[in-house]
């Protein structure tokens, strides 16, 4: 016999579950940076092709994990963008990869690589300041520190 009240349950079960599941993939994913040289982040530029974006966590003196993209669009350029957009970062989804798309994990809004830093409507991915020295790139720890409260 079907239950109702039984059925809901499960499937909220089973919803929780698969986005704690997904959350925990960008961790998987992402490259753990740790040990910063003089307050910077060094990432080598050439891991990231054209069309691809990669994901990175730090973990801060305090243990927070403060979560970041590097993406690269079809005409080379490179992009930072904290893993959180000004206005679903207090539902703390993130984005997620796909192909040449980052899709935010709260409204489901898709960006192409190149439109990363526009975004759609009111969901803006927060730009993440970087500096590019020949083959690296550099993340000022100060600058992701900044973002803390989005995490």
């Amino acid at each position: 016999m079907f239950r109702r009240p039984l059925f809901i349950g499960v499937l909220a079960l089973t919803a929780a579950v698969l986005a704690i599941v997904g959350h925990a993939g960008f961790e998987e994913r992402a490259g753990v940076l740790s040990s910063p040289n003089a307050g910077w982040l060094t990432i080598q530029a050439d891991e990231i092709s054209p069309d691809a974006a990669r994901a990175f966590t730090f973990k801060d003196a305090a243990g927070k994990k403060l979560r970041f993209l590097l993406a690269r669009d079809s005409r080379g350029r490179l992009y930072t963008v904290f893993d959180a957009c000004e206005q679903c970062f207090k539902f703390h989804k993130g984005y997620t990869i796909s192909g040449h798309y980052v899709i935010c994990g709260y409204c489901g809004n898709r960006y192409r690589l190149s439109e990363i830093a526009k975004g759609q409507a009111s969901c803006v991915p927060v730009t993440l300041a970087h500096s590019e020295a020949g083959r690296t790139v550099r993340v000022s720890v100060k600058d992701l520190e900044r973002g803390r409260d989005l995490f």
